[in-house]
């Protein structure tokens, strides 16, 4: 199918004069909206009212009503979990069950400081994006090839290592009870991708 597109002048001069490619730049761009909105129309075919016992900036408790699916579950059968949800809006929420936190309108990269690697692998690939893990990367305080420690600067604030979501809360209660109920939340039923184990 032949499509015309418009560009600026000044636009289509400059990718002009570097011999871009503007089909192949424009057919990758629609292949990868299709993946994104076929993957996002999959998962939202699972689509519930799951609710959670949460707890807003205050400590004060409420029950969030959440409008869509379970994407990608971090722990949560002996321990308190980490939920990757994406609504029927089409946005990421993130339900840390340890704290009660319900983390609204997810951005991808933030998603990385919310849950473990797997998880945020998981969830990317069910809403059709492609996950960015950084490696290589020295950690704070790890010396360099001429014995110096790197400081926070050198590092930079673009790569953040993976933490884990319980980093900074209280320990785990003994016996491993979990502090709080989630209700309609079984892992078995997270969106998978084919080939993928499936939840333990």
């Amino acid at each position: 199918m032949d499509i015309t597109i418009y560009l600026p002048d000044d636009l289509g001069t400059w990718a002009k004069e570097r011999e871009l490619n503007l089909s192949r730049m424009l057919r990758g761009a629609v292949e990868a909206e299709r993946h994104r909105r076929q993957a996002i129309g999959a998962a939202l075919a699972e689509a519930d009212t799951i609710d959670l016992d949460a707890e807003d900036d205050d400590g004060t408790g409420y029950t969030a009503r959440i409008h869509g699916t379970l994407i990608a579950a971090q722990g949560g059968s002996t321990y308190p979990g980490v939920y990757v949800y994406l609504g029927k809006d089409e946005q990421v929420y993130v339900y840390d069950e340890t704290s009660g936190k319900l983390h609204r309108n997810i951005e991808p990269d933030d998603l990385r400081e919310l849950a473990d690697e797997a998880t945020y692998v998981q969830a990317m690939h069910a809403i059709g994006q492609v996950p960015v893990i950084d490696v290589g990367l020295p950690e704070a305080g790890t010396a360099d090839a001429d014995g110096q420690a790197p400081r926070e600067a050198d590092i930079g604030t673009d790569h953040v290592p993976f933490k884990s979501a319980r980093e900074g809360l209280p320990p785990r209660p003994a016996g491993g009870r979990r502090p709080r109920h989630v209700r309609h939340i079984d892992p078995a039923k997270v969106i998978r991708r084919p080939g993928q184990h499936p939840a333990p």
